[in-house]
């Protein structure tokens, strides 16, 4: 039998970027019309990240978010053909929980420039970046969405989380930064362009999170 570090990434991927694809139609379809409201609730958090206002509500409806994630696209989903998912599924429910407990249990930074910087790269990585996939032959009900799939779901969150008080933030990105890691390497492995997307909007993300505005210094 082979030693264990004998195998790579793309020995444990369970599926192809067709059969990813097609998954991913099938629960867009599953939905509609739900992924447009979904967006419609990203572009209210984005609006409210922008005026520094309605924290609880922004956190309620991201603990949403990831609820419906955890149970309807890895859970019921994804789960069919990856049996990894299911750790997937609990790790998105174990993070909604934590964002409906900060709601109650913190405020935001009153940082006006952090909060600009936030609203633009919740909007790039939640509702701009997963329509690039129509310029790459991808039918319109292929492509993932803020609220209903994990990638934009995560990437939007950690942006949102450059106003969460430090203790907030250190306890809330390692579920979305491990799942973006994790991503981006499987994208890689399918040999499909949006791990460099991945990659790119996490680095984004996390920049507003940790580079301080002159205004805070």
């Amino acid at each position: 039998m082979s030693e264990w570090w004998s195998y790579d990434f793309s020995d444990f991927l369970m599926y192809s970027l067709r059969s990813y694809l097609r998954l991913i139609q099938a629960y867009n379809k599953s939905w509609e019309p739900l992924p447009v409201f979904a967006s419609m609730i990203g572009i209210g958090i984005a609006v409210s990240l922008w005026r520094g206002s309605l924290w609880r509500g922004a956190a309620l409806a991201l603990a949403s978010a990831w609820a419906f994630v955890g149970v309807a696209f890895f859970w019921q989903r994804f789960s069919s053909i990856h049996w990894g998912m299911h750790y997937a599924a609990t790790a998105f429910m174990v993070e909604a929980l934590l964002l409906a407990l900060v709601a109650w249990q913190s405020r935001p930074l009153d940082i006006v420039p952090r909060q600009r910087a936030a609203a633009m790269v919740f909007a790039l990585c939640g509702l701009a970046l997963p329509s690039i996939g129509m310029f790459t032959g991808r039918q319109w009900n292929q492509l993932e969405s803020f609220g209903m799939t994990a990638d934009p779901t995560a990437l939007a969150t950690i942006a949102w989380l450059a106003l969460a008080p430090g203790r907030w933030r250190a306890l809330l990105l390692p579920v979305p930064v491990a799942w973006c890691l994790f991503s981006a390497a499987t994208w890689c492995t399918l040999r499909a362009w949006d791990w460099i997307i991945v990659t790119c909007a996490l680095t984004l993300a996390l920049a507003v999170s940790f580079v301080r505005p002159a205004a805070a210094r």
